[in-house]
Order: C-alpha cells, then structure tokens, then sequence
C-alpha cells in the first residue's frame, strides 16, 4: 500500500544567494499597525506596554506625498531582512508582540482600533516563499487583524 506524499515545508528550503548574479534575495519586513481616529498613539503605547518603531498622526503629511494619514496609527515591525521566507519574519514579529497579545487584543476591542499585519516584500528576481503554517494562520486571527501583503517588483536593471 502507498503511503501519502510527505508535506514539504517550503519556508526551510533555502535558495543560493548569487552576489552580482541573476538571483537576487528579496527584501521582506513585517509590522503589526493599530488603527485609531480617536486615540493618540502614545496612549496605545502607554496601554500596551510596547514601544512603537513608528508612530503617525491624523493630518500629518506622509513622507514627500501629498497625502496625509487618515488616522492615527501606532506601529510595531521588524526591520527589512534579506530572505526567501514570509513567515520566518513574521515569526520575528509575533516573537516581539507575543507576551502582550491579551492586552493588545482587550484594548483595541474596548476602544475600536482596527488591526492590521502587513508584510512588505521588495524583489528584482525569485519570489519569496510564502507558505504560512496553520499556527501562523491561527496567530494572526487571534488578533483579529486583517493582513495586508504588498509586493513591489523592482526592476533587475
């Protein structure tokens, strides 16, 4: 009798690095945003018990756009790293949010902030893998944060 095919867990393969070459790594973080209109991002921050790698204020212009932010937004992320894997920076992520997930959740539950998981993939060749695990899956969900994955193609040339 044949046994069933073995799952492969994508994220552990690991693709050659060529410096100079075709094969290029993709640059990926990952950042978990809290979005409010009414509250300032230095009362999230007092509530949560975490400090922000980035705030930014209702009004305020974004970067060198014309645009402004619609709402306050209180944000917590990885730096950019140069891998093949979206769920190893992810992991990152959850490593730095994980004690206070109860907190963060009773708190934008009590006070209607919407939550947000982005990755932000930058890439001139191979994609990245992105196979997540049903434990990241969950983990996510727990939050109760939509996710947002924005893939930028940048040219090889």
């Amino acid at each position: 009798m044949n046994s069933p095919a073995q799952p492969v867990l994508l994220g552990a393969y690991r693709r050659p690095f060529v410096k100079g070459g075709t094969i290029s790594t993709p640059k990926i973080k990952a950042e978990f945003t809290l979005f409010s209109t009414h509250i300032h991002p230095d009362e999230i921050t007092a509530a949560v018990g975490l400090q922000p790698t980035a705030v930014h204020l209702k009004g305020q212009q974004i970067l060198t756009s014309k645009r402004v932010y619609r709402e306050n937004q209180w944000v917590i992320g990885v730096p950019y790293r140069f891998q093949y894997c979206v769920e190893e920076c992810l992991a990152e992520l959850f490593a730095v949010i994980r004690t206070h997930k109860q907190i963060i959740v009773d708190y934008c539950e009590q006070h209607a902030i919407e939550r947000q998981f982005a990755c932000v993939i930058y890439m001139t060749g191979e994609a990245p893998d992105f196979v997540l695990s049903s434990e990241s899956v969950q983990e996510l969900a727990d939050y109760g944060a939509v996710f947002d994955v924005d893939i930028i193609l940048l040219s090889s040339a």
